[in-house]
């Protein structure tokens, strides 16, 4: 989970690195937004994939299933951060 908050985190400062070179803090909600829902939406197939696999299939494994739980939670958190930003510059800017 640690992976996940830290990457987001690492994104979210090179979105306003690019914001404040630009000059324009718009950009945070331009790209942070898109981006926060990217990840939510493909946090989103990630879990419908494992419960797809969690009674047939056949690469239906304990250790997949667990595995694509934990790539949900990574990237779900990831997506925390942009989503934060995005709806603090919608409210503040």
């Amino acid at each position: 989970m640690k992976t996940g908050l830290i990457s987001g985190i690492i994104s979210l400062i090179i979105v306003i690195i690019i914001s404040i070179t630009a000059g324009n803090w718009q950009y945070i909600y331009y790209i942070s937004g898109p981006l926060g829902i990217l990840l939510t939406a493909i946090a989103i197939v990630t879990l419908l994939d494992a419960f797809r696999f969690e009674t047939r299939g056949p690469y239906f494994t304990p250790v997949r299933q667990r595995e694509d739980t934990e790539w949900m939670k990574r990237f779900i958190i990831a997506a925390v951060p942009h989503l934060v930003a995005s709806c603090i510059c919608i409210l503040f800017l």
